[in-house]
C-alpha cells in the first residue's frame, strides 16, 4: 500500500478533499492543530487526509516534503516494519513503535509513531489516527537534569571531577574543579603545564612527580597539596585518580576527583596547635596537674609540675595517703574535711601548707573536681595544685603595708580603728584610748628638718613600746599606732587596776624626761595625752574617739607635757577651741573670713599713707574671732597657706574696686607666712593674682618676721629677690623681738622696719627707749622706712615725732576697721589722734536695777548652758565678777565671746555662805589688753528676783563694814594677773 500525504490543513479546501473525508468526523480540531506532537489521519488506503501544523515545525519540511519522507519510511527497505504496523492497525490493533526521521538540516530525530484504528457505528475501521512524538528532547533534558544534579552535588560536597583521555591527550574538568582553582572555564585549558602554576611552590615538585608517574606507569594515585588561587588565598585539596580500561582491558583514560579540604585542614592544624600548646603547658607549667582513680586508689596522671610544687616525683607519691603525709599536720584537717564534699560531687577549692622535699614549708592552692558515674558514685578526682608561697608572702607584705606606718613600722590608723571596732563589738570588752600629740614637734621639723623629725617619731614609738615590755605591764594587751604626723594612739584592754591607763601616762611622762639623741642634737620632746574609756566615756566608738580628742585638747590647754582624763565637764574655752579647729577649714568656703584694715599715718601730719590688712573670722557661733585665736590653729594644721592666698586676692580685689570708685589708693601690707615660700607654686599664685585683679605690685607690701628669716634663710632670701623684682615691697615685722636683728638689715633688701608694740608700750623704760632710738637711726642710715606699731597714747606719739619716726600705726589713730569703714577713712585722707586709748568704763547707764560695786572681785564658775536653744553640757571656767545687782552682773575673763541673745551662760558663786546660781545672756562687752569685760542680764523669774533682792540687801550692808567678807568667794589678787595665770586651769 502506498501512502499519499496531502497538503497541511491550513492549505486545503473542502473541494480538494477526497469524497471519503465526508464520511467521518474530523479528528483535528482547533485545539489539536497547534499540539506540539505531529497528528495526522490516514484512510484505509494509507492516504493522509488530515495533518496538523507540528510536522512542519518538528522536521523543517514543507507539507509535500513531509509526505515524501513518510512514504520513504515505508519503502521496501523499511516496509516490512512499517507495512506490518499499518496492516496490524487496519486489523484493529493499536500500534506504537520507535523510529528516526531525518531533519531537513541533516540530523536524525528519534520519534515514536502511534497508529490508532478508528471505527464507525458499524464497528468498521474507517480511518487510522496517527501521532508522531519527538523523544530526542526528553532524553537531552534528562541528561541535562542529571548533569545539573551532579554539578550541584559536587558544589555541596566541594568536590570537583575530572577526566583525562589518554588516547586524545585531552582533559575535562567539572565546573566545581574550576571553582576550587578559582579560574574561569572559558579561557583556561587544563594541561599539566597550566595547572602547575596554581600549585603551592612547596608542593609543586611532589604534585608534578605524582601526576607524571601515574600517567607513565598507568597507576592510580592520591595526592594532598595546596592551591594558590588568583586572589592569593590558599586552598588545601585531595586529588585522586583511577585508570579506566576498555572492553579489551586497555587503559583509555583517567577518571578522578578533587576535594577542597581547607576547613578540615585548618581545624586539624588548630587542633594540632592546641594539642601542642596543651602539651607545652602540661610539661612546663609550674603547677601540678593530676588525676586520681578513687576505686583503684592510684594516680592516673601526674604532670611534671607536681615535682616543682612538692619536690617529689610521681613514683614517690603513688597514692593519696602518701600525698596527705606531705601536708603539715595542722593543715591535714582541711583535706580530710573536704572528703564528704567531693564524694557528693562538690568541687573543693582551698589552701594549705605542705612540707617540700627540700624541707621548706610551701603554701599551695588546691582545686579538686570530682567525677561521678551514672549512679552518682565518685570514680575519679581531677585537680590542679599551685605553689602560692610567693603570693602569700606578697599578701602578707601588702597587708603589713596596709596596716602599718611606713616610717615607724607601728600599726596605722586603719588597724587602730579596726581594733577599736572589734573590741567595741564584743559587749563584754572594756578598753581605754590614750591619744598622744608631741608638743612643739612642728618647731623641730621647721628648724632642724624632716629627717631629724622622722628620727624623733621613730624613737618616740620605740620608747612607748618599751614601756609595755617591762615586767609590771607585760601581761596587759595593747596596740600602739601612729595616727598622723605627730599623733599617736594607744588602745589598752584586759587591764587592771582601773587606773592602769593613768599609770601608763605617768610612765610616758617619766620616759620623756630623757633626751632624744639624733646626730649631734640632744632634744627634749614632751607630749600631751588625752584618755577616754569605753563604755564609761561613750557608748560608741565615735564618741570615745571624740572624747579622747577632747581630753587631749584639755591637756594642751593646761600647759602641755601632761595628761588629761576625759570628763564631760569640758569648759567653754576648750569647747570653743574644739569648734574653731573643726570649722576653720570651711571658713573660706562658707564666706566667713573678713579683711579689716588698720591705717598707717604719716607721723607729722596724720595723713593716711598705707594700711595693714588684718584677718578676722566671723564664726557662726562665736562671732568675730581675732587672729590671735585662730591663726595659731591655722599655722599648726597648714591652713595658713590658703588663708594667706585668700587675703592677697581679697586685698587686690579691694584695691581695684577703690580705684574704680575714684578713692585715693595707698599701699596695703599683708602678713605672709614663711611656709608659703616653701610651696613651689607660690610665685605663680602671686603673679596670677596680680594679673587677674589688674593690681599694681607697688601697692602691695609683704610683712615677714625675724623668726621667718632665721628658720628659712636661703628660701626667704630667694623669695625676697623675686618679690623685689616684680615690684612688691618687703617689711620686717615685730622688729627687735627676734634674734640677730641688725644682721638682717644689712643682708636683705628690706624696705620697711616695723618696731614691735612691746617696745612702744614701754617707752618710759630706758632700755626700750634706747632700742627704739637706735632702730630708727640705723634704719634711716640704711635708707629704710620705720613704722611704729601699737601707738595708743599721745605721749608715745610725741616721743616718736621727736625721733622723726616715719609712720604710726595704732589705736590712737584708728583700730582695725571693716572695708566699708576704711573707704570712709580713705576719703578723709587725714586722721586726727582720738586721745589715749586707755580703758574707760561704759558711760551709758544700762541699768534698770541698782548695782553693788565690789572692791575685790568675786570668783564665779561660768559654763555654757545653750546655743540657739540647743542645750550644751560643758564644764566650768572661772571668771571674776566686778559688780552685781538685781538686773545682772559685770564680769572679767580672758574668753572672747560674742554678744548674742541666743547664747545663755550659767554662773555659780558664793555669797554669805549661800550658793548663788543664775543664768543670763551677754548684752555688752569691752576689750582691754586681751582681757574682756562683759555685762550680763539675768534670765530669772520674778519670784527668784525677790529672793535675790533680800540676799543682795544683806550682802550690801555687810560689805560696808568689811569689803572682804570671809563667807563669800572674793579674790584678793590683781584681777588681770590672776585671770591670765589661771585662764586654762
Amino acid at each position: 500500500m502506498e501512502f499519499k500525504f496531502l497538503k497541511s490543513k491550513s492549505n486545503l479546501t473542502k473541494k480538494d478533499l477526497p469524497l471519503t473525508t465526508t464520511l467521518h468526523s474530523s479528528a483535528i480540531d482547533e485545539n489539536t492543530y497547534s499540539n506540539p506532537d505531529a497528528i495526522f489521519t490516514l484512510d484505509i488506503d494509507g492516504n493522509v487526509i488530515e495533518l496538523n501544523n507540528s510536522p512542519k515545525e518538528l522536521f523543517g519540511y514543507t507539507d509535500y516534503e513531509i509526505i515524501n519522507i513518510l512514504s520513504d519510511h515505508f519503502k521496501p527497505n523499511t516496509q516490512n516494519s512499517g507495512t506490518k504496523y499499518l496492516e496490524q492497525a487496519l486489523n484493529g490493533e493499536i500500534q506504537n513503535f520507535r523510529t528516526e526521521i531525518l531533519h531537513k538540516n541533516g540530523y536524525s530525530i528519534e520519534v515514536t509513531l502511534t497508529l490508532i484504528p478508528i471505527l464507525n457505528s458499524q464497528k468498521q475501521i474507517t480511518v487510522i489516527q496517527g501521532f508522531i512524538r519527538n523523544v530526542s528532547d526528553n532524553n537531552n533534558k534528562e541528561l541535562m537534569k542529571l548533569k545539573e544534579h551532579f554539578e550541584s552535588a559536587q558544589l555541596v560536597a566541594n568536590i570537583g571531577s575530572w577526566e583525562y583521555d589518554l588516547i586524545k591527550n585531552e582533559s575535562y574538568w567539572s565546573l566545581q574543579k574550576y571553582k576550587i582553582y578559582g579560574i574561569s572555564p572559558n579561557n583556561f585549558v587544563p594541561t599539566l603545564e597550566n595547572v602547575i602554576d596554581f600549585i603551592h611552590p612547596e608542593d609543586r615538585e611532589k604534585f608534578k612527580q605524582t601526576i607524571t608517574n601515574a600517567v607513565k606507569k598507568i597507576q592510580d594515585f592520591r595526592l594532598e597539596c595546596r592551591i594558590i588561587k588568583k586572589d592569593g588565598s590558599v586552598v588545601y585539596v585531595i586529588e585522586q585518580g583511577s585508570v579506566v580500561y576498555n572492553e579489551s582491558n586497555q587503559p583509555i583514560s583517567f577518571l578522578g576527583t578533587i576535594q577542597d579540604i581547607t576547613p578540615r585542614k585548618i581545624a586539624e592544624m588548630k587542633l594540632l596547635e592546641s594539642e601542642q600548646r596543651f602539651k607545652n603547658i602540661y610539661n612546663n607549667l609550674e603547677v601540678g596537674i593530676w588525676s586520681y582513680d578513687v576505686q583503684k586508689n592510684t594516680f592516673l596522671l601526674s604532670s611534671p609540675g607536681i615535682l616543682s610544687v612538692t619536690g617529689y616525683t610521681f613514683k614517690e607519691i603513688p597514692d593519696y595517703s602518701s600525698f596527705l603525709s606531705k601536708v603539715l599536720p595542722e593543715d591535714q584537717h582541711i583535706l580530710l574535711n573536704s572528703k564528704d564534699m567531693v564524694i557528693s560531687g562538690i568541687p573543693f577549692n582551698g589552701t594549705y601548707r605542705i612540707l617540700h622535699k627540700n624541707g621548706e614549708i610551701r603554701w599551695v592552692h588546691d582545686q579538686t573536681l570530682p567525677v561521678l558515674d551514672s549512679n552518682n558514685v565518685l570514680i575519679r578526682l581531677d585537680g590542679i595544685i599551685t605553689d602560692i608561697t610567693d603570693l602569700k608572702k606578697s599578701e602578707d607584705m601588702i597587708k603589713h603595708l596596709a596596716y602599718h606606718d611606713y616610717l615607724t613600722e607601728l600599726p596605722n590608723r586603719r588597724m587602730f580603728d579596726e581594733k577599736i571596732h572589734e573590741l567595741a563589738d564584743n559587749a563584754s570588752n572594756s578598753f581605754s584610748i590614750i591619744n598622744f600629740d608631741l608638743d612643739r614637734f612642728k618647731t623641730i621639723n621647721d628648724t632642724l628638718g624632716n629627717r631629724i623629725g622622722d628620727h624623733i617619731l621613730k624613737q618616740f614609738g620605740n620608747r612607748i613600746s618599751k614601756i609595755f615590755n617591762q615586767a609590771s605591764v607585760a601581761d596587759h594587751s595593747f596596740l600602739l599606732a601612729r595616727l598622723g604626723s605627730d599623733e599617736f594612739g594607744l588602745i589598752i584592754w584586759e587591764y587592771s587596776p582601773l587606773n592602769f591607763p593613768i599609770q601608763i601616762a605617768k610612765k610616758v611622762l617619766a620616759e620623756l624626761k630623757n633626751p632624744f639623741i639624733v646626730d649631734q642634737y640632744e632634744l627634749y620632746v614632751t607630749t600631751s595625752m588625752g584618755i577616754s574609756s569605753f563604755p564609761k566615756d561613750g557608748d560608741t566608738v565615735e564618741e570615745v574617739l571624740k572624747n579622747a580628742e577632747t581630753a587631749l585638747y584639755r591637756a594642751k590647754e593646761n600647759g602641755k607635757n601632761n595628761y588629761h582624763l576625759y570628763s564631760a565637764s569640758l569648759n567653754i574655752q576648750s569647747f570653743k577651741l574644739y569648734t574653731m579647729e573643726r570649722d576653720l577649714r570651711k571658713s573660706i568656703q562658707n564666706g566667713e573670713l573678713r579683711v579689716y584694715f588698720q591705717p598707717k599715718v604719716e607721723t607729722s601730719t596724720g595723713k593716711i599713707v598705707g594700711a595693714e590688712a588684718l584677718i578676722r573670722w566671723e564664726h557662726p557661733v562665736w562671732g568675730l574671732i581675732s587672729p590671735n585665736e585662730f591663726i595659731p590653729l591655722a599655722e599648726e594644721n597648714g591652713f595658713i597657706l590658703e588663708i594667706g592666698d585668700w587675703v592677697l586676692k581679697q586685698v587686690c580685689t579691694y584695691l581695684n574696686e577703690w580705684e574704680q570708685s575714684g578713692l585715693p589708693i595707698v599701699p596695703i601690707s599683708i602678713n605672709k607666712s614663711a611656709k608659703r615660700f616653701l610651696i613651689s607654686d607660690w610665685t605663680s599664685v602671686i603673679y596670677n593674682t596680680l594679673k587677674e585683679t589688674n593690681t599694681d605690685p607697688s601697692l602691695i607690701e609683704f610683712e615677714i618676721t625675724e623668726t621667718t628669716l632665721l628658720q628659712h634663710n636661703d628660701t626667704v632670701n630667694n623669695a625676697i629677690d623675686f618679690l623685689k623684682e616684680i615690684g612688691i615691697k618687703i617689711a620686717l615685722d615685730d622688729f627687735g623681738t627676734g634674734y640677730s636683728s641688725f644682721t638682717y638689715l644689712k643682708q636683705y633688701p628690706i624696705n620697711t622696719i616695723k618696731i614691735d608694740q612691746s617696745f612702744i608700750r614701754n617707752i618710759s623704760n630706758h632700755s626700750d627707749e634706747m632700742i627704739i632710738k637706735s632702730t630708727i637711726y640705723l634704719a634711716k642710715g640704711l635708707g629704710m622706712k620705720v613704722v611704729a606699731e601699737g601707738v595708743e597714747t599721745k605721749e608715745q606719739l610725741t616721743f616718736l615725732k621727736q625721733l622723726n619716726c616715719d609712720e604710726i600705726q595704732g589705736y590712737l589713730f584708728s583700730k582695725p576697721v571693716p572695708e566699708k569703714e576704711f573707704q570712709h577713712l580713705l576719703q578723709m585722707a587725714i586722721i586726727k589722734p582720738t586721745g589715749d586709748n586707755t580703758y574707760v568704763k561704759p558711760t551709758v547707764n544700762r541699768r534698770k536695777y541698782y548695782r553693788i560695786n565690789l572692791t575685790y572681785p568675786l570668783s564665779s564658775q561660768m559654763s555654757l548652758e545653750s546655743i540657739k536653744g540647743k542645750n550644751i553640757e560643758l564644764g566650768t571656767t572661772e571668771v571674776l565678777i566686778e559688780n552685781i545687782g538685781l538686773g545682772g552682773i559685770k564680769f572679767l575673763t580672758t574668753l572672747n565671746m560674742p554678744v548674742r541673745p541666743d547664747i545663755i551662760l550659767r554662773f555659780k558663786t558664793t555669797l554669805l555662805d549661800t550658793e548663788f546660781r543664775f543664768s543670763g545672756k551677754i548684752v555688752w562687752k569691752q576689750e582691754l589688753h586681751d582681757i574682756y569685760q562683759y555685762g550680763v542680764e539675768y534670765d530669772i523669774a520674778d519670784t527668784d528676783r525677790k529672793n535675790l533682792s533680800a540676799l543682795l540687801n544683806k550682802f550690801s550692808v555687810q560689805l560696808k563694814t568689811n569689803p572682804l567678807l570671809a563667807n563669800s568667794s572674793f579674790i584678793q589678787k590683781d584681777k588681770i594677773t590672776y585671770l591670765k595665770k589661771n585662764s586654762f586651769h
